[in-house]
């Protein structure tokens, strides 16, 4: 699929040669995008009162559309995608005839149409890699007790004592910033692809980012850390009031699914962590990681509260992608330097099963895409 660098691709009734062609053109591509369907009034006021970059955005992109719709199959929609175009055009990222084919990476992605064909091209699990996949859902991973969870916070504060500096918050915004331009524009499709995600509905990971220090000091956020960081789900009514937990509260990433904040470390923290040349490396990781957090699908994560084995569909996958992605970003410009020589990854056998017995696509189109069946879940 190309387009031409500086007009419209040719349609039945030709290139455009001005704006008074333009309604004519706009009115062709939308019917044919809407299949003939009348019921729903024309989009054209609403283009007709953009600027005129906007709406040659929209021309091409419809045109794009129009052309790979053909090859794209029944399970891509149409009608739906003509008016994601219209709807997404005035947050435009690239031109038609950007170099690097962004602009059709862009368009293919708001429009709906990856997300319909990337999954098209997977096959769910036969009834054995279901069975199998189903064992590992059903089975909730092991809880450490309380005297040795107890034994892990104290050395980790230990960590926060003395810590080295503060970490420049404008510096963290700015790695966030190129962390969503390269996942949106750059990085493996399944996590750019969904039209009504974060990367293309206006969230601006920058701006969320918050020192961890700020979060408040509440039983609930306690409990939830030591649920999602250290794999602890606390007992109806269990009560931590261990200070060294309020210590690693205060230095520990979280993310409000439904609000705003990221919470990262704001302190590079003294003995006991590691080298201190390694810590924007770890807190890019970190940032990574939140930012996936927010790019899961919501069938995915309702599925994986209601099975035993939910927290390795929500933080041990979560730790798997995010070593394929720092990976990934190693040639980035600007990430590349913090991708450490040697990426690590903390999940465990269970996470590691899943990828292989879903495939590493399957498991994308189920965690960014909500097609869960090809993780075995229905």
């Amino acid at each position: 699929m190309s387009l031409s660098k500086t007009t419209l691709s040719k349609t039945k009734r030709g290139t455009p040669t001005g704006p008074e062609d333009e309604e004519q053109t706009f009115l062709d591509l939308e019917s044919r995008l809407r299949r003939g369907e009348l019921a729903v009034p024309s989009r054209w006021g609403e283009v007709a009162r953009a600027d005129p970059g906007e709406r040659r955005w929209i021309l091409h992109a419809m045109d794009l559309i129009a052309k790979a719709a053909e090859k794209a199959g029944p399970q891509f929609d149409t009608f739906r995608a003509a008016a994601l175009l219209v709807d997404r055009a005035p947050r435009r990222r690239f031109d038609p005839g950007t170099a690097g084919r962004y602009f059709e990476r862009e368009v293919m992605s708001v429009s709906g149409m990856l997300e319909a064909t990337l999954p098209a091209t997977l096959t769910p699990p036969d009834d054995a890699t279901t069975a199998r996949l189903t064992r590992i859902h059903q089975t909730a991973p092991p809880r450490p007790t309380r005297v040795a969870l107890a034994r892990t916070l104290t050395e980790r504060a230990a960590w926060w004592e003395a810590p080295i500096r503060l970490t420049d918050l404008t510096w963290l915004e700015g790695v966030a910033s190129s962390l969503q331009r390269w996942m949106r524009d750059d990085g493996p499709l399944h996590a750019a692809v969904c039209p009504d995600g974060p990367l293309h509905d206006g969230f601006d990971f920058a701006r969320s980012i918050a020192d961890a220090g700020a979060r408040d000091d509440t039983p609930a956020h306690r409990l939830a850390l030591l649920r999602d960081e250290f794999g602890y789900p606390a007992e109806p009514g269990e009560q931590w009031d261990d200070p060294a937990l309020g210590v690693l509260l205060a230095n520990s990433p979280a993310h409000v699914t439904t609000g705003t904040w990221t919470y990262v470390p704001a302190s590079v923290p003294g003995t006991g962590w590691g080298p201190e040349e390694a810590w924007p490396g770890h807190l890019y990781r970190l940032l990574t990681h939140e930012l996936l957090h927010r790019l899961a699908h919501p069938a995915y994560l309702q599925k994986a509260e209601a099975v035993p084995g939910g927290r390795v569909l929500t933080e041990e996958v979560v730790e798997l992608l995010t070593a394929e992605f720092v990976e990934a970003s190693r040639l980035d410009p600007e990430l590349g330097p913090l991708v450490p020589d040697v990426v690590e990854s903390r999940h465990t056998e269970a996470a590691e099963e899943i990828r292989e017995l879903a495939g590493p696509e399957g498991l994308k189109a189920a965690y960014f895409l909500g097609r869960i069946e090809f993780i075995g879940l229905t």
